[in-house]
């Protein structure tokens, strides 16, 4: 029986940004684009419906 749950959504327990960093620019380099530090860290917080918008403005 699971008697509690941790989830970090803000970086508390992992440092998220570091992640953001690298693996936004590989995802995006697969389909012929680049991405810059500026723009992954641009990528922080956003959930799903917002985060295509934002790739697509970009």
């Amino acid at each position: 029986m699971v008697k509690a749950v941790i989830f970090d959504m803000d970086g508390t327990l992992i440092d998220t940004e570091k992640y953001y960093r690298i693996f936004w620019p590989m995802a995006l380099k697969q389909f012929g684009y680049e991405m810059t530090d500026e723009q992954a860290l641009s990528m922080r917080s956003l959930g799903q419906p917002y985060a295509p918008q934002h790739l697509k403005d970009m």
